[in-house]
């Protein structure tokens, strides 16, 4: 199964002055120009434009990436094991699977008592025809800034709930490369020089699970 990763860069904000950050500006296009996985959206990249940032993430992959199965959503923090993945994803349902705080939300923005069932927005899969059905329903979802709560808005509209498999983390493990490799499929809060330690001592680990046990559904948590 190939795998295709781009990441998805909003604008950032100007200098006081009405100057830009040259530095930032080249990078990203020396970036693009060599590995063509870069996706500039027209938004200011902040954690209150996340839903519009994911929306028009999954609008994009539907518009240049119709052939793809699946899509996933992940952070930039995360370790996403690509080894696993093509087994996940092949054992998974092809149709319709799944105040001071940055995370605090009011009663006058989300006036239900609690939040529907959900995947952390650090890392979730979509199939193809799911990413469709969103696109639509979205449309009549009011915005909220929480990404992962507003998708998750759209599929109980959608009457829809979320799978949840075991491997997908929104803490970070203890690392272990075999671990990483055979059990891990997300990981969070992983800096980039650690992505590159564990990269480099995982890949002298070989597979060892059985691909048809990577997809391992869990309860699903119920808080009261």
């Amino acid at each position: 199964m190939a795998i295709k990763c781009l990441f998805v860069i909003g604008n950032h904000r100007l200098f006081s002055d009405g100057t830009r950050d040259s530095t930032r500006d080249s990078g990203l296009q020396e970036e693009s120009t060599l590995y063509k996985d870069i996706v500039q959206i027209d938004y200011i990249d902040s954690y209150g434009n996340l839903s519009y940032k994911t929306v028009f993430s999954i609008s994009w992959a539907v518009r240049y990436c119709s052939s793809a199965k699946n899509v996933m959503k992940t952070d930039t923090d995360m370790y996403v094991n690509t080894y696993l993945l093509p087994f996940l994803t092949k054992k998974a349902p092809t149709k319709l699977i799944d105040r001071n705080s940055k995370w605090y939300v009011s009663f006058k923005g989300y006036k239900e008592n609690k939040f529907p069932p959900m995947c952390s927005g650090t890392g979730y899969i979509i199939s193809m025809d799911l990413v469709l059905t969103i696109l639509q329903t979205s449309k009549y979802i009011p915005f909220l800034h929480l990404e992962d709560v507003y998708i998750a808005r759209c599929l109980k509209k959608m009457r829809v709930t979320p799978t949840y498999l075991l491997g997908f983390n929104n803490m970070k493990p203890g690392f272990n490369p075999c671990s990483y490799k055979n059990d891990i499929i997300t990981s969070h809060d992983v800096k980039p020089k650690e992505l590159d330690i564990y990269w480099n001592q995982i890949k002298s680990f070989s597979v060892s699970v059985i691909p048809e046990n990577v997809y391992k559904p869990r309860p699903l948590l119920r808080v009261h």
